[in-house]
C-alpha cells in the first residue's frame, strides 16, 4: 500500500515556498545582468526573496573572484515535494505546459542546511534549478503560522541571515550565484550555465539537479 506523503515542516514548507516563489517571478525576467533599480514588488503569493539581489560594493567581478559565502552541503537529500507549475493568476503560462517542480533540503527537514527547487520541462529537461544555502526562513510569526506569512514577512525573514543562492535559467541560457543577508553587503556575479553549474567551487550544482532528480523523481 502507498504511504501518504508526509507533512513537512512549517519552517521547511516556507523557505521551500519561497524559493519556489522566486523561480516563477525570476522567469519573468530578461535582463542577463544584475540590476541595481529597486526590485518590483512580486505578485500575491510569489515571495521573490532569494535571486533578486543587487551588486555589492567592490563586490567580485568575475567568476574566477567570486566566494559563495555557505558551502555546498554534500549527503542525501530529503525529497519535500513535488507539483504542477500552470499557470499563474492573470492566466500566463509561467514555465512552459506541464512542467513539473521537485523539491528537496539537505540533510533533512529537521535541520535544513540547503534547500533545491528542480523545475522540468514535459519531457523530463530541465528548465530551471534553484538552490538556497542557508538556515531555514523564519518568519516572524505565531507558531505554526509560518505558511500565512505575507511576501514582506518572509522577505524580511530572508534578509535576517546570511545565504548563498545559485540559479540556473535555461530561458535565459544564465547561471547566478548571489551572497545575501546577514547585514552584510550583497554580491551576485553570473556566467554561462553549463560553466557555473560544472564548478567545483559552486557545488557543480548541473550533478546537484541531477541528483535531486534521480532521488525524487519516483516521489509522489
Amino acid at each position: 500500500m502507498t504511504q501518504p506523503a508526509r507533512r513537512p515542516h512549517a519552517a521547511t514548507c516556507c523557505a521551500i515556498g519561497a524559493l519556489a516563489g522566486s523561480l516563477l517571478a525570476g522567469c519573468a525576467r530578461s535582463s542577463s545582468t544584475v540590476s541595481s533599480a529597486t526590485p518590483a514588488q512580486p505578485p500575491p503569493g510569489a515571495a521573490d526573496v532569494l535571486i533578486s539581489v543587487s551588486p555589492s560594493v567592490g563586490g567580485a567581478a568575475t567568476l574566477a573572484d567570486f566566494q559563495p559565502d555557505l558551502p555546498a552541503v554534500d549527503g542525501l537529500y530529503e525529497c519535500t515535494g513535488r507539483e504542477a507549475i500552470g499557470q499563474d493568476g492573470l492566466g500566463r503560462q509561467l514555465l512552459g505546459p506541464n512542467a513539473v517542480s521537485f523539491s528537496a533540503v539537505l540533510p533533512s527537514r529537521a535541520e535544513t542546511r540547503v534547500t533545491i527547487v528542480v523545475v522540468v520541462d514535459s519531457a523530463g529537461k530541465i528548465i530551471r534549478y534553484a538552490e538556497r544555502r542557508g538556515p531555514p526562513i523564519r518568519p516572524a510569526t505565531p507558531p505554526g503560522l509560518e505558511s500565512r506569512a505575507t511576501a514582506a514577512e518572509v522577505a524580511a525573514a530572508a534578509a535576517s541571515v546570511r545565504s548563498t543562492t545559485i540559479t540556473l535559467d535555461y530561458a535565459r541560457g544564465l547561471a547566478t550565484v548571489a551572497n545575501r543577508g546577514g547585514g552584510r553587503p550583497e554580491q551576485a556575479v553570473s556566467g554561462p550555465i553549463d560553466v557555473v553549474g560544472a564548478m567545483d567551487k559552486f557545488g557543480k550544482p548541473l550533478d546537484r539537479a541531477a541528483r535531486v532528480l534521480a532521488q525524487c523523481k519516483g516521489r509522489p
